[in-house]
């Protein structure tokens, strides 16, 4: 086993497989040409010159992705329709120092020299607007953070012995050879990639592939061989042939009649349809839908037309089973009535059978007044005004809301201001503080201009949003224009 965790592993692959695009090196691997298994990095010099991780290999990293997301366009992705290239390189930069300083700290050193040569190959052999590749990185790419021990020598971090070991079980061993057996991206030699549990030589142009990960970057696997995408007015007999954002028209590769789309069908190849998302008005009846969501508060969408229609009134059957129009439930006979009162059977409706008239609450199937500080929580997990609803192994009971550092098992035990944050309540977060999608913020968790996820204001109509629910109840959260976005932008 590695001394390494394996969730440090896979951080380090998932910060460091960065792809970019739209790049001024016109190289011949660039443009798709063959790769040259004799142009794989030299080792670096034991003796290279120290370097410092943000200056001379994080920063100049996100550089190099931001800059390229930026000229395939992905600024279509995030509101304002620009990406803020000082904000995105921050990011990136903080994201890749957080993946490769557990290493520095276990005793690697940085070369400056072997990471900038590393940087040049990413870019030399990342195609325009390509995904990343973590072959570039782990396979052809020479090590440059290697720990300063040799061979059968005790070890912490991936690479030892000059870069020509890999640490397995806390002790130096040489990185395999072809053929060899392989736990990880780490064990094999420079120029060999850890395919299938085995060392495996990169493939070269032509050569038989089951996978993109078979062949020598920047070559994909089509058709079942290593081939170069070719670029426009190049002959194909399938998209999958063209360079990504082209598509093969008339045996020849093209770029789309025009970057709007109305599905991913209409883009070329790697490409997707999509866009900024904003909260925008629902839509009438008639409208084509693609979920209840998209339609007004008194219409669904229809499983079979998919065009908004009128939800069911009073004496009609219920929708689905569950759907009624505003105001109304599903009685036992499977038609939509009004409300049920106190003492009254709840109703039917689209998360159970938990409708009650304004006020009341479901409990143990009857609508009744709303819990009070010790019941269990109603149905749907609500309580009298001022409690919350707590969860634990005796079942749901109503306490009062807990604040910074009561335990909780959901936001709902927590008060206002505060969300669980896991397993005790936290402080929500400001506007404009880096956040996953989750609840952790005071407004909502949405795309920044950077790209990435911060806290913005809960949104008004117009404004950019990722799920219809951060939206006022007559908005929903939808893409109004949408555009053709190659691969790459899936890393914002």
């Amino acid at each position: 086993m590695r001394t390494v965790p394996a969730s440090l592993i896979l951080s380090l692959s998932l910060s460091m497989s960065l792809a970019a695009c739209g790049d001024d090196d016109a190289s011949p691997a660039r443009d798709g040409g063959p790769v040259d298994a004799g142009a794989l990095d030299a080792a670096p010099d034991a003796s290279a010159t120290p370097g410092e991780l943000a200056r001379d290999f994080c920063g100049p990293l996100a550089d190099f992705v931001c800059t390229s997301a930026a000229d395939c366009g992905c600024g279509a992705m995030v509101p304002g329709g620009a990406l803020d290239h000082a904000a995105c390189v921050t990011r990136w930069s903080a994201k890749c120092v957080g993946a490769w300083q557990p290493f520095i700290t276990a005793g690697a050193q940085l070369s400056a020299g072997a990471a900038s040569a590393c940087l040049e190959t990413l870019r030399a052999r990342t195609l325009p607007c390509a995904r990343p590749d973590g072959a570039i990185m782990f396979a052809v790419c020479a090590p440059f953070a290697i720990e300063p021990v040799g061979l059968d020598d005790a070890c912490a971090t991936p690479y030892c012995a000059g870069g020509s070991g890999a640490c397995v079980s806390g002790t130096c061993v040489p990185r395999g050879e072809v053929g060899a057996t392989c736990g990880d991206m780490f064990s094999c030699a420079t120029g060999l990639a850890c395919n299938g549990g085995v060392c495996t030589a990169l493939l070269d142009a032509a050569a038989t592939c089951a996978a993109d990960l078979d062949c020598a970057p920047p070559l994909r696997c089509t058709g079942g061989a290593c081939r170069a995408l070719g670029i426009a007015g190049a002959s194909c007999t399938d998209a999958s042939e063209c360079a990504i954002g082209l598509t093969c028209t008339a045996s020849a590769c093209a770029a789309p009649s025009t970057s709007a789309c109305a599905s991913s069908t209409d883009c070329g190849n790697r490409s997707e349809c999509g866009g900024a998302r904003s909260c925008l008005p629902r839509l009438s009846a008639g409208a084509v839908c693609v979920q209840d969501g998209d339609c007004q508060a008194s219409l669904y969408c229809d499983d079979t037309s998919k065009l908004c229609i009128a939800r069911p009134t009073v004496g009609v059957a219920c929708g689905r089973g569950v759907l009624c129009d505003v105001g109304l439930g599903c009685d036992t006979a499977g038609d939509c009535a009004a409300l049920p009162t106190s003492g009254q059977p709840c109703a039917m409706g689209e998360l159970g059978p938990s409708l009650c008239a304004d006020g009341l609450g479901c409990i143990d199937g009857t609508c009744g007044a709303l819990p009070a500080e010790g019941a269990p929580c109603a149905l749907d997990n609500r309580c009298a005004a001022g409690l919350g609803c707590d969860f634990s192994p005796a079942g749901s009971l109503c306490i009062v809301p807990r604040t910074e550092g009561g335990y909780c098992e959901s936001d709902r035990s927590c008060a206002a201001g505060f969300h669980c944050g896991p397993g005790s309540c936290t402080a929500d977060l400001p506007t404009g503080s880096p956040c996953s999608v989750g609840n952790e913020c005071a407004g909502v968790c949405g795309l920044g201009p950077s790209g990435g996820l911060e806290c913005r204001d809960a949104p008004a109509e117009g404004d950019p949003c990722l799920f219809s629910d951060e939206c006022p109840a007559a908005l929903t959260c939808a893409t109004p224009t949408l555009s053709c976005l190659p691969e790459i932008c899936r890393e914002l």
